[in-house]
C-alpha cells in the first residue's frame, strides 16, 4: 500500500485501517491489562475487544460462503469453529431467561477466536515495509525496558487515573511479545542470519525476567528457544560460526539481564566499584532461580488415594483444582455438556477448599484453557477445541510460515495450560490476530 502512487479512497481507508488496527495491538502489547482498561463513554476497551470479537463471530456464522479473501482453512476451520459458535449460541438461549453480560464475559475465550478473521484481513491489506519491521523489532526492548524499573511516570499517572486498574505487564504477555515479533521479522526479511541473532538476544534477555515472574512463562520462553533453535538447525551446521556468535552475545545478554533483573542493572556495570565478577553473575543468577524454583516443579510429583499431587504449593493448587473440576463435573452428570456460563466454576468457590478465588476473592480461573473448556461447555467443548487448534496447526504449516507454526503454538498453548491468559483479552488478541496475519500464501 503506497500512497505516494495512488490516493484512491479504497486505498486511504486500507492504509488507515491497517495502522490502526496495528496502533491498538502496539499499545495492548505494551500496556496490556492498564490500557484495555481505560474507558470510552461507560465500557472499557477490553469490552469493546470482547464485543468486537462477539460481532465478528456472528457474522462469519452466517456468512453466506468463503470466498478467496477469506481463505482461513475455510473445509475444516471454518466448520469447527462456527460449529463451537453454534454450540454456545444454543447453550445461552436455553437459558436466555437468566442471560446477561457476565455470560458473555464468561464466554470470551470463545468469541475472541474470531479475532483471527481480524489478522487475516490485514494481511490483505497490509504491505510489509520498515516502519512495521522497524516497530516489531523495537517492541521487545521497549517492553523490557518498561518492566525492568523505567516504566515512565507519565503512564502510571495516566493510568491510575482513567484506568480501572494499573499492573504491570504478565510474564505470559511478554512472552507471547517475544514469540511473534521474533516470527514477525523472520518473515518480513531474507537474512536468516539476522533473525537467529535476534530471536536469542530477545530470548536470553527476556528469560531472566521471565523466571522472577512465572515459571510457565519460563518453560513457554524455553520451548520457543528449543524449538525455533532446532527448525534453524540446517542452516546453522551450514553455518558454523553463527555458533560462537550466538555462545558470545547470549553469555552476555543473559548475565547483563540477570545483574539487572537482581537490581544490579546498569547503575552497578557503570559504578567506579571493580569490574565484575563471574561470582556476581552467579549470585544474580541464583537468587533469580531460587525465587520460583523452577527446576525443583519437576521432582515433585506423587499419587496418592488415586490423585496426582505436587510438594510445590503453587503446583499443587492448580493439581488440585483441575482434578476437582473432572470429579465435580462427573459427580453432577455435567461431564459432557458442563457448567455453562452463568456462575463462577463451581469448585472455585468450595468452602472446603478456602483461599481459591484469592486474597481480593475476585479469581475465578481454573488457570488452565482447556479445563476452563472443559468445565464451560463439557466434553463436547473441549473436543471442539481440541480440534480448533489441530486444525490451525496443519493449516499454518502449509503456508508461508511452514515448520516455525511450532515454535509459535507450542509454546503458547503449553503456558495457556499453566495459566487464565486464555481469559483475559490481551493475549487471545494478540495470539488469535497474529494466527489470522501469519496465514499468508505459501512461497
Amino acid at each position: 500500500m503506497n500512497l505516494n502512487k495512488s490516493f484512491h479512497p479504497k486505498e486511504l481507508v486500507k492504509f488507515i485501517f491497517v495502522y490502526l488496527v496495528f496502533s491498538f495491538i502496539f499499545f495492548t502489547a505494551i500496556f496490556t491489562r492498564s490500557f484495555i482498561g481505560l474507558s470510552l463513554s461507560g465500557y472499557r476497551l477490553g469490552e469493546m475487544y470482547v464485543g468486537f470479537s462477539l460481532l465478528l463471530s456472528i457474522y462469519f456464522l452466517i456468512y453466506p460462503k468463503p470466498n478467496n479473501f477469506f481463505n482461513f482453512g475455510f473445509s475444516r476451520f471454518s466448520l469447527i469453529h462456527r460449529t463451537i459458535i453454534f454450540y454456545i449460541i444454543i447453550r445461552l438461549f436455553l437459558n436466555y431467561e437468566n442471560l446477561n453480560l457476565y455470560q458473555i464475559k464468561s464466554s470470551s475465550f470463545i468469541w475472541t477466536i474470531s479475532f483471527i478473521y481480524l489478522g487475516v484481513i490485514v494481511s490483505h491489506f497490509h504491505n510489509q515495509n520498515v516502519i512495521f519491521l522497524f516497530g516489531f523489532s523495537l517492541l521487545p526492548i521497549v517492553i523490557y525496558i518498561f518492566q525492568t524499573g523505567n516504566f515512565p511516570n507519565i503512564f502510571i499517572d495516566l493510568f491510575t487515573k482513567y484506568s480501572d486498574k494499573f499492573q504491570f505487564m504478565k510474564a505470559a504477555d511478554m512472552i507471547l511479545v517475544v514469540i511473534v515479533c521474533s516470527i514477525y521479522v523472520k518473515q518480513s526479511q531474507k537474512n536468516q542470519y539476522l533473525s537467529i541473532i535476534y530471536f536469542n538476544f530477545l530470548c536470553f534477555l527476556f528469560l531472566p525476567l521471565a523466571a522472577v515472574n512465572s515459571r510457565g512463562a519460563v518453560l513457554g520462553l524455553l520451548l520457543f528457544l528449543m524449538i525455533e533453535n532446532l527448525n534453524n538447525m540446517k542452516y546453522i551446521k551450514n553455518n558454523k560460526s553463527i555458533l560462537l556468535i550466538l555462545l558470545v552475545i547470549n553469555l552476555f545478554i543473559f548475565s547483563f539481564s540477570s545483574l539487572r533483573v537482581n537490581n544490579l542493572g546498569s547503575d552497578y556495570i557503570s559504578s567506579e566499584e571493580p569490574d565484575l565478577t563471574i561470582t556476581d553473575v552467579s549470585s544474580a543468577v541464583s537468587q533469580i532461580a531460587n525465587q520460583k524454583n523452577t527446576q525443583d516443579v519437576f521432582l515433585t510429583f506423587y499419587i496418592q488415594d488415586g490423585r496426582l499431587f505436587s510438594s510445590d504449593p503453587t503446583t499443587n493448587w492448580r493439581l488440585d483444582i483441575w482434578q476437582d473440576v473432572v470429579q465435580d463435573l462427573t459427580a453432577k452428570n455435567r461431564l459432557f455438556h458442563g457448567y455453562g456460563y452463568g456462575e463462577i466454576i463451581p469448585v472455585m468457590t468450595d468452602p472446603s477448599a478456602p483461599g481459591r478465588l484469592g486474597r481480593d476473592g475476585l479469581n475465578e480461573h481454573v488457570h488452565n484453557y482447556f479445563v476452563t473448556t472443559l468445565a464451560r461447555g463439557g466434553l463436547i467443548n473441549l473436543s471442539l477445541f481440541i480440534l480448533l487448534h489441530l486444525e490451525i496447526f496443519k493449516y499454518l504449516k502449509s503456508r508461508k510460515i511452514g515448520k516455525t507454526v511450532y515454535s509459535f503454538l507450542i509454546p503458547c498453548i503449553f503456558m495457556s495450560c499453566l495459566d487464565i491468559t486464555m481469559d483475559g483479552v490481551q493475549f487471545p488478541l494478540i495470539y488469535y490476530f497474529f494466527i489470522g496475519y501469519f496465514s499468508l500464501e505459501k512461497h
